[in-house]
């Protein structure tokens, strides 16, 4: 199975994306993250740095993202405008997390009198277009 990692930085580079990818993905498929602690390490410090946290979510019976459930709630919570989510219209089971992303969003609105934005992509595509609109003002405030 290729990863839509590929894919998502091809993206990118089509539409000129002049900032920098994190992307938690070994060059060798060989290569494991069981017991290893750094990996989970760097990629919380990447995600703390990031300007934009874009989660897309292809889940498959095969492929989970128990990680990738953790760090979307974590995220959430957090700092969820720094938060893009998308996930095609057939994931598996997906639709814990399309609740929770709209229940936050209702609550936060509640409790702030300001409407918060709760788009879900459904496409890879328009999950990185709307990442490089959320991104966009972080691209004319930098300082060469």
């Amino acid at each position: 199975m290729t990863s839509w990692r590929f894919e998502a930085v091809e993206l990118f580079k089509k539409y000129n994306f002049p900032g920098n990818l994190i992307i938690p993905e070994f060059t060798d498929k060989l290569e494991s993250d069981q017991f290893r602690y750094d990996i989970p390490v760097w990629e919380y410090n990447g995600l703390q740095k990031a300007h934009i946290i874009m989660f897309w979510i292809p889940r498959t019976r095969h492929l989970i993202g128990l990680t990738t459930n953790h760090e979307h709630g974590y995220w959430m919570a957090l700092k969820r405008e720094k938060v893009v989510y998308g996930r095609p219209n057939d994931a598996y089971r997906i639709s814990y997390l399309d609740i929770m992303w709209v229940e936050d969003a209702k609550r936060r609105s509640k409790e702030t009198g300001q409407y918060v934005p709760c788009p879900i992509y459904n496409t890879l595509e328009k999950t990185v277009q709307a990442t490089l609109k959320h991104f966009s003002p972080w691209i004319f405030a930098r300082k060469d």
